[in-house]
């Protein structure tokens, strides 16, 4: 029998179950998140813990490409710096057949993966950056024993001694720093990263533990600064030509990138415990194991992994970023198709087979430029009209805020006009339930301010645990929605009574993120035997009206 320590107390021999797990019990069956359905994944050791992004980059055996962390000073204070990640992760695996099976990479390839852009008024010190950037080299040699030792996925990896003695001792590698680039737009950074609420940190606080809170985010920049995706890949070219006329020399360098081919994603145990030994220490417990004797799906399981009673996963700077979106690509690959009216499809199914490469490339370059493409290309232009790309199952798509547009639509059509915009946007830098969540130790009903984190110690928490916050954000508002509207969501009806606002006909809510990344709410409401405008003009008018 395998039992989570978290979850038993050894005091009252009691263990504590999840809902589903009970029934599964109840009814014979194994539960599918059991430990004993091959979830075992192990604590991290200390050999393992508090790597630094490039440490663990150069022990891993896989790695994702396109990685830039976006620096952004706040109140003046690097340690307050944030980031975010651009662009569409694609992992490879290191070519170990070309360099004997060893490991760690040379320092030199973390430049290849990893970019630095710091937003502010002045370029901080290395050791203002140290915490999040640094390379020790004894530590790297002190993971990789381990790993040796203890993990499954490097018994035949020998360890290159010689070259960790080449890596540095404590310090940040020259390749990330001499590449990392520097933008004074601070300005405009303050303006787009404001909100609903002041999210203030107390510059009195002192931050004195050199944690940097890093904030991730899978599709949109929680800095909200000026720069857009095109601003990095200009920077991200001119920062490697750089860098490629420094190499070019008649010195050999020894350079082996990755395969060209990329790792498989599908039905790969592997995988996950390649690319992250810190968070499978031993390498076993990956996704889709077809030995597991319950299956467990994809999205299940990485749900599963970012609820971890530790907080490994969802601490991590990239593992929420490279598991979503290989599901929003399995998903845009099972869901997404072309839908023609019928009475054109005879004449352009043979339209789109004389299409040519070149033809589509440039009208890719012409939608990204934001250009007009329907005069350049009139066969083309005939066909983007006609052909609907359907990807609305695809979380993030174009299409799936397209259909959200349309059920609104529909519910305006079907209801008239709504009578109330809300905006609701909690502040999770401030609110002990955030900090619930996010694992501190704290008595909700017993609290007092001094019992909090300082406002810098609650800056890093949040930034760290994105999925506390998000389920803190979940919380709040259904416990505001069940007070303030007092809605069925089962039976699509409002309760009897309703709740403050009265009886509601129907309510239509979107979540949007802040440019800080915190997660607000809009919703439309639609009072049940509501009145036209001039009777609501009249009550509001009439201050012995009660509402």
């Amino acid at each position: 029998m395998l039992l989570c320590r978290k979850g038993i107390h050894l005091e009252t021999l009691n263990a504590q179950l999840c809902r589903p797990c009970y029934t599964d019990l109840l009814g014979n069956k194994q539960p599918s998140l059991s430990l004993s359905n091959l979830m075992w994944i192990g604590d991290i050791p200390e050999a393992l813990k508090d790597l630094t992004l490039p440490e663990q980059k150069l022990i891993a055996l896989y790695r994702h490409s396109s990685c830039v962390i976006k620096l952004c000073s706040i109140t003046s204070d690097a340690s307050l710096a944030q980031s975010a990640l651009k662009g569409n992760v694609i992992t490879f695996p290191q070519n170990l057949s070309d360099i004997a099976k060893q490991l760690p990479l040379s320092v030199d390839e973390l430049h290849h993966t990893i970019k630095i852009i710091f937003v502010g008024k002045t370029i901080p010190s290395k050791d203002q950056l140290r915490s999040i950037l640094t390379v020790r080299r004894e530590k790297i040699r002190t993971a990789l024993i381990w790993l040796h030792r203890n993990n499954i996925l490097y018994n035949n990896i020998d360890i290159n001694h010689l070259l960790i003695d080449t890596l540095p001792t404590n310090e940040i590698p020259d390749c990330l720093w001499n590449t990392m680039s520097f933008l004074n737009q601070t300005e405009t950074s303050d303006m787009e990263r404001s909100g609903y609420v002041n999210n203030d940190i107390n510059p009195n606080e002192l931050c004195l533990n050199g944690v940097v809170p890093l904030n991730m985010s899978a599709l949109i920049d929680t800095n909200a600064t000026s720069i857009s995706s095109k601003d990095i890949r200009h920077n991200l070219k001119l920062r490697t030509n750089i860098t490629n006329e420094i190499t070019n020399t008649d010195d050999n360098i020894y350079v082996v990138p990755h395969e060209p081919y990329p790792v498989n994603e599908y039905f790969n145990t592997s995988f996950l415990p390649g690319l992250y030994p810190t968070l499978f220490p031993f390498g076993v417990g990956g996704v889709e194991n077809e030995r597991r004797p319950v299956r467990v799906s994809y999205a299940k399981h990485i749900r599963y992994f970012l609820s971890y009673h530790d907080h490994r996963f969802e601490m991590n700077a990239s593992f929420i970023f490279v598991t979503f979106n290989i599901l929003q690509r399995r998903t845009a690959c099972t869901k997404s198709r072309l839908l023609v009216s019928r009475p054109y499809f005879s004449s352009q199914a043979n339209e789109i087979n004389q299409l040519t490469a070149k033809e589509v490339k440039i009208a890719l370059d012409q939608i990204e430029s934001n250009s007009n493409i329907y005069t350049l290309n009139p066969r083309l232009s005939l066909l983007l009209k006609q052909l609907k790309t359907v990807s609305g199952s695809v979380m993030g798509s174009n299409q799936s805020r397209s259909n959200y547009r349309v059920e609104l639509h529909s519910q305006i059509f079907f209801s008239g006009l709504p009578n109330i915009f809300i905006t609701i946007n909690p502040c999770d830098l401030h609110h002990p339930l955030a900090m619930k969540f996010a694992g501190v130790d704290l008595d909700i009903d017993n609290l007092t301010p001094e019992l909090l984190p300082k406002s810098h110690e609650r800056a890093a928490i949040v930034a760290s645990h994105p999925v506390a916050i998000a389920r803190f954000f979940n919380k709040l508002i259904t416990t505001v929605l069940s007070t303030l509207i007092n809605y069925n969501i089962n039976k699509h009806e409002s309760n009897p009574g309703g709740g403050v606002l009265g009886e509601i006909e129907a309510y239509y809510g979107t979540v949007e993120e802040s440019g800080r990344g915190a997660l607000h709410l809009h919703m439309l409401l639609w009072l049940a035997n509501s009145k036209d405008p001039h009777e609501l003009r009249e009550l509001i008018s009439d201050d012995t009206s009660v509402c």
